[in-house]
């Protein structure tokens, strides 16, 4: 380990050194687990906004005390939706409470005998405006469809992951301690992309001091740390197993004689690496906040 540092030249100075927004964008935002995990939640979320509001959470929003009334029939139309191949109809009435006529609008399947004549209204008792009709749904799907707010809560878990490996990989370009690190253990895991097989792998390396450490990384393109004999690194000088390799980075940045880890040359990568994130918050935040105001 120590002739190996001694064959090799490091390609990063000593510390502090100063990151471009380029590079730390590419670092927050890019890389396969950032992209994936947004563009995932951002395509999650399409599903959410057309299924959630037609989920029937009758359960909770019918809890309470119910008081039940005669309805009127006023019409009724196909809304296009089926569940279990069944097609859903929405059947809108009126009610009488209190002296106040109501309206409302309840789903269900088409064709039940002698429907028309014998509506019976169920409302809330401190509210009775929320109403359906009774042995109805006041929404169009059942709740299950709540299912669909598991892709993007999994798209944003899996990005989120990725963010703090790269929170971890800026705070490392800057302070981090250079060192060469040898490869010690490659052993898999039961996770693939893109049909590979995604590997811990383990690097034994030697601190400013002398002392002896190990750092893991997992990867499903191990051939990048296999490439060389010895791999350089960057570790914490204060937890030497906070540690990251270089040819792990997304777009290989690299330290210039000023110290400025930069790309080799200008370009786009880190604000393209950021599209996803910026495209499904954008996109869907406008969409949130829509909702909530109109």
């Amino acid at each position: 380990m120590q002739e190996g540092n001694l064959e090799h030249s490091f390609r990063f100075s000593q510390p502090p050194r100063t990151i471009t927004l380029e590079v730390k964008l590419m670092n927050w935002f890019g890389g396969f687990m950032n992209m994936f995990g947004w563009l995932f939640f951002g395509f999650g979320m399409i599903f959410v906004w057309v299924f959630m509001p037609m989920a029937d959470f009758s359960f909770v929003t019918f809890s309470g005390e119910l008081v039940t009334v005669p309805g009127i029939f006023v019409s009724e139309n196909s809304t296009n939706v089926e569940v279990n191949e069944e097609s859903v109809w929405a059947y809108h009435y009126k009610y009488v409470v209190n002296g106040d006529t109501l309206s409302g609008v309840s789903y269900g399947r088409y064709g039940l005998p002698g429907f028309k004549n014998q509506l019976v209204v169920e409302y809330k008792a401190e509210n009775p405006a929320i109403s359906r009709l009774q042995g109805m749904s006041n929404k169009e799907m059942p709740w299950m469809v709540a299912i669909t707010l598991l892709f993007p809560l999994a798209g944003l878990i899996i990005a989120g992951i990725g963010y703090a490996k790269g929170l971890k990989s800026v705070s490392l370009l800057k302070i981090g301690v250079p060192a060469f690190g040898k490869l010690i253990r490659k052993i898999p895991t039961n996770t693939t992309i893109n049909e590979n097989t995604v590997y811990r792998c383990v690097f034994e390396f030697l601190d400013e001091r002398g002392q002896r450490h190990t750092m893991e990384t997992k990867t499903h393109l191990t051939h990048v740390l296999e490439d060389d004999a010895l791999e350089e690194l960057l570790y914490d000088p204060d937890r030497p197993e906070f540690a990251i390799t270089l040819d792990d980075l997304p777009g290989r940045p690299f330290c210039n004689g000023d110290g400025l880890v930069t790309f080799s040359k200008s370009t786009t990568q880190g604000l393209a690496s950021a599209l996803p994130a910026l495209f499904s918050i954008v996109i869907h935040g406008a969409i949130f906040l829509y909702i909530l105001l109109f």
